[in-house]
């Protein structure tokens, strides 16, 4: 029984001496991790492993993190990622022979997000904080000098001065971040003081001009020449001149103003010039065919300097852009006239095309006569249609001609009531084509 007894204690032994010497053996626990925050944002930074054993070795496998190690701490260190992709690496821990990886993740760049993408200001001066999600710190940048911009962390702050006596006014605030950016625009309001057009030209025999205003008060308005009076409305204006009793032009100036803050109308009386009717033009007008509105946009070009246009557009198809009329210019009082044309190409049917008047009873009248004459007011001209043989004309539009008769074009009708409206002196981006033949011409039919 002693015997037993004694192999039983030594047994014992053997156990607590082989346990004691293993928890003693640092290299044993094959360089466990106690705790790992090494998953970075877009704005990198640094985090730590934390580890169970000393003494070890670490590296980083890409070039845009960095480690360094303290005791039982290894420190990663992440550069921002201005790109929009995400990306890994390794730290490679190392000791004793023994080797273990830990990944490091961080996830790509995007555009700060404010939560508004339009600011309206107050007329005085104030600011306003806007919140931004961005993956890293972003800048806000302005070029405007009534406008400052501030940011503290996620918050955008934005600082205008008073607008007092000015009209609204407008500019973009940029946020980048990274290779990223995005725009918020910012207007601070103001005085609304907007004549449709701050330069008139009125003939030399006296006319009486109105032009639209948009405004945010009741304005004043005054005129610095005798021979100009103006009167005004809520929304509009009136330039009333007496008759230029000179050939040479005069000049005047419209002064428009609202609490401090002023507006000109330059205005010059003389006959209209041949240039005055170069540009683009609205046309509105009625069908002759059943009186439904009509509206086209006109193009006038030289044809010959300083007594003729090529007019395209007068049609509602490819046939007022493939033959434009001709418009005559008058130096001697300043008008322009359309006369009839009963001959301006030939369309792929082989049919002859004109551009002619018409009577309240016939579509098509044949002959050579003026059918249209200007009777301009400022930006807008009327055309006055003329007598002739077989009555007073109505209107004027394209036609063909087949043996037995002339023809009207569907697609094209015969316009009455016309106004022009300048849309602006520019004509370019139009596409000026010679007499070619029109793809249409089979959908001809006779208003008769």
């Amino acid at each position: 029984m002693k015997k037993i007894f004694s192999l039983l204690i030594m047994t014992l032994c053997l156990f607590m001496a082989g346990c004691s010497d293993e928890e003693n053996d640092t290299t044993v626990p094959q360089l466990g991790i106690d705790n790992s925050g090494v998953i970075f944002t877009a704005a990198g930074g640094t985090g730590t492993i934390e580890l169970k054993v000393a003494g070890v070795t670490a590296t980083a496998d890409k070039d845009w993190f960095t480690v360094s190690v303290s005791g039982k701490t290894i420190t990663v260190t992440a550069s921002p990622n201005t790109t929009i992709s995400g990306r890994t690496g390794q730290v490679i821990i190392k000791q004793d022979g023994l080797e273990r990886t830990v990944p490091v993740t961080q996830t790509g760049n995007r555009a700060p997000d404010p939560e508004i993408t339009e600011v309206m200001m107050p007329i005085e001066a104030s600011e306003t904080f806007i919140s931004v999600a961005s993956e890293m710190p972003f800048t806000a940048t302005t070029d405007a000098e009534w406008l400052t911009t501030q940011v503290k962390g996620d918050t955008l702050i934005l600082k205008t001065t008073s607008n007092k006596a000015q009209p609204i006014r407008h500019t973009t605030v940029t946020l980048s971040a990274g290779t990223f950016s995005v725009p918020i625009t910012v207007t601070q309001d103001g005085i609304v003081l907007i004549p449709e057009t701050t330069d008139a030209i009125l003939s030399n025999d006296g006319e009486t001009l109105k032009i639209a205003v948009e405004t945010s008060g009741n304005f004043t308005v005054k005129s610095n020449a005798s021979w100009l009076t103006v009167a005004k409305g809520s929304n509009y204006v009136t330039l009333t001149t007496e008759a230029n009793p000179t050939t040479n032009p005069r000049n005047a100036v419209v002064t428009l103003s609202l609490d401090g803050y002023n507006v000109e109308i330059n205005v010059v009386q003389r006959l209209y010039i041949y240039t005055d009717y170069l540009g683009t033009w609205r046309l509105d007008a009625k069908s002759k065919k059943d009186g439904s509105a009509v509206i086209l946009e006109l193009t006038v070009v030289e044809k010959v300097k300083g007594s003729s246009y090529l007019v395209y557009g007068w049609g509602g198809s490819s046939l007022a852009t493939d033959f434009p009329i001709t418009m005559d210019f008058t130096a001697a009082n300043g008008t322009i006239k359309v006369d009839n044309q009963e001959n301006i190409g030939t369309d792929k049917d082989g049919y002859q095309v004109g551009f002619t008047g018409a009577t309240s009873q016939y579509s098509i009248i044949t002959g050579t006569f003026t059918c249209i004459i200007s009777q301009r007011t400022g930006n807008t001209v009327t055309w006055i249609t003329q007598s002739v043989q077989s009555g007073p004309l109505v209107g004027v539009g394209y036609h063909f001609k087949k043996p037995d008769s002339w023809y009207s074009y569907n697609v094209d009708p015969v316009t009455t009531d016309m106004k022009m409206t300048k849309i602006s002196s520019s004509t370019s981006g139009m596409n000026i084509k010679t007499n070619s033949p029109v793809a249409f011409a089979v959908n001809a039919i006779s208003e008769e």
